[in-house]
């Protein structure tokens, strides 16, 4: 979803069948957001830290490199705090700043479950940039543009793009979601997937990347183009429901 310089924030999804409670009710076959991982290299010592939480459950895991437990909080109002990294369970989200960034993920409940998880993650990121935050936890790079399916998105410009959506209307009673942002991002859904869960490595990697790296070419991306509304937000509540926007404008969701 982000990838930086020093930070990256990947998530799972999990397939699910679910109702629409509506006039015609809708039979979906879907998926959500289930698992977050991060991993992060910290500002001072570089230490390399991997995260983790599952909507399942109130809390997090933090490991080194050679995957030893730094620390495991269950419940709300839990923090881990490592040079610039801060790690912090509040309500029912957990916010992870670092190198610049916050990303954080907030449980909520599946309604109208027929078959898979009960639980989900709603997403939401922003660059720290003029938020206060920076004397803890720094400024994004002025010379790595981020990069990720969400982090591609600050760019540079005033120009918002729309990728592909499924169509949750209609009269069919039963639906398969199949879009993956098509024509919002550079490349396709599978150049995003990573071979394990704290990986790096992916086509549009940022996380070792110190030398200039301009942003994506949003003229060549396929979606509809509009003026951006100025937010510091981009957000995502499920791997079938983006509308990708460029320039960090929220991004909009079926109900």
């Amino acid at each position: 979803m982000l990838s930086a310089p020093r930070f990256s924030f990947s998530l799972m999804t999990e397939n699910a069948t679910f109702l629409l409670p509506r006039y015609r009710p809708k039979l979906v076959h879907g998926s959500f957001f289930t698992k977050s991982f991060w991993t992060l290299r910290t500002n001072v010592s570089r230490t390399i830290l991997h995260i983790n939480t599952s909507a399942e459950t109130t809390g997090f895991d933090v490991r080194f490199a050679d995957m030893s437990l730094a620390s495991s909080k269950r419940g709300m109002w839990k923090e881990y705090v490592l040079e610039d990294v801060r790690v912090y369970y509040k309500y029912a989200t957990l916010f992870v700043r670092c190198a610049g960034w916050e990303t954080n993920v907030t449980r909520r409940q599946v309604f109208n479950s027929i078959a898979g998880p009960q639980w989900r993650f709603d997403v939401a990121m922003q660059p720290l940039n003029g938020t206060g935050f920076e004397w803890r936890h720094g400024y994004t790079s002025g010379v790595v543009a981020a990069h990720g399916i969400l982090g591609q998105s600050w760019d540079g410009d005033d120009v918002a793009v729309d990728g592909a959506t499924d169509d949750y209307g209609g009269l069919n009673a039963e639906m398969w979601t199949t879009a993956m942002a098509e024509g919002a991002i550079e490349g396709d859904a599978a150049d995003y997937v990573l071979a394990s869960p704290y990986s790096t490595t992916f086509k549009y990697s940022r996380f070792d990347t110190t030398a200039p790296t301009s942003p994506r070419n949003v003229a060549m991306l396929r979606g509809a183009k509009r003026a951006r509304t100025p937010s510091l937000y981009a957000s995502s509540n499920d791997d079938d429901m983006w509308l990708l926007a460029n320039g960090g404008a929220p991004i909009q969701q079926a109900a």
